[in-house]
């Protein structure tokens, strides 16, 4: 009988085993736009080096010029003076140096987003997949997508005690720039920009655009915590999980969710300390989180395949056929 009981035991977690697929991960490499640039720009004397490197990036170099150091897009002279006064700035040295230190082996970083790569893949088997890379931002923009590349602003990302932060940034934006945020930040940029919102007439379509990015990406990334997915700490997770029947009675009982208004739709859906009709015990992006619980519902409802939840754009419909109920 024992004999018997351990044979059944073995079958059951074999079964158990074999059903839960295994997910192969890309084999990636974060591409060091930051590092490179700088070995440049201390080497000057090597045209060939430099030619390579202008044909490396050549789809990057424009938004960076433009976004980051807001400089006209110009001839390849023009464009390396540019690079130059950049970094000839004291204090952007200074973020590079510890921005290099703290991100000199980006191997951990790499690992998580081949696994999140790899579920992408097994998702959207014919998309082209994301590549990676690593820049130097002078505090501004947090990540760059061009086409199927997403650039890291490494030194956006150095600690929210970092002191150059301090009188620079609100203390609820100190939050996000921790290195826990780098792959969450990456794969929604990159979403956002596969995934474009095609059509809004409303704060509803809005809410679930929202919360179908939020929905993908807790499919790539299944063992993150919830909160981590919307930049939440487990103190403003737990208001959101014991206020969300408060909130959606709030949003419907005063018409919000078929708002036009863009000043009430950055309400609920943009950066902030918190979201103002529900106190500052509330985290922002309230609707954000709202349109995700949506969807969740809707996907476990109708039961289809996620490559199709992005077909179906009225948020209206979503909702209905929901069943969402909180």
């Amino acid at each position: 009988m024992k004999k018997v009981f351990w044979s059944l035991c073995l079958i059951l977690t074999v079964a158990l085993v074999s059903c839960k697929k295994e997910v192969k991960p890309e084999q990636l490499k974060i591409e060091r736009f930051d590092t490179e640039l700088y070995q440049i720009l201390i080497n000057p004397g090597s045209s060939s080096a430099e030619e390579k490197f202008l044909k490396k990036y050549h789809d990057f170099l424009p938004l960076y010029l433009s976004g980051i150091l807001h400089a006209p897009q110009a001839g390849r002279m023009q464009t390396m003076e540019a690079l130059h006064s950049f970094f000839s700035d004291s204090t952007l040295m200074k973020i590079y140096a510890d921005e290099q230190y703290r991100y000199k082996d980006l191997s951990a970083l790499e690992k998580r987003l081949g696994e999140a790569v790899g579920r992408y893949k097994e998702l959207f088997p014919k998309s082209p997949l994301p590549k990676f890379r690593m820049h130097l931002s002078g505090l501004s923009q947090s990540v760059i997508t061009v086409g199927d590349y997403v650039s890291i602003a490494g030194d956006k990302y150095l600690g929210k005690d970092y002191p150059l932060y301090k009188g620079y940034y609100y203390d609820y934006q100190l939050s996000d720039m921790q290195s826990d945020r780098i792959v969450v930040d990456a794969l929604k940029a990159y979403l956002f920009g596969k995934f474009p919102l095609t059509k809004q007439q409303n704060l509803l379509d809005l809410m679930v655009y929202q919360g179908k990015i939020h929905y993908l990406l807790s499919l790539l990334l299944p063992d993150a915590k919830p909160e981590q997915l919307f930049g939440y700490n487990k103190k403003q997770w737990n208001w959101l999980t014991k206020s969300e029947k408060e909130v959606w009675l709030y949003m419907a009982d005063n018409q919000h969710l078929y708002s036009t208004d863009p000043v009430l739709e950055a309400k609920y859906t943009g950066e902030a300390p918190f979201t103002p009709f529900f106190g500052q015990a509330s985290p922002a992006k309230v609707g954000v989180w709202m349109g995700y619980r949506i969807v969740e519902s809707y996907m476990k409802k109708q039961d289809i395949p996620v490559s199709e939840l992005f077909q179906q754009t009225d948020g209206k419909t979503i909702l209905q056929e929901s069943g969402y109920q909180p």
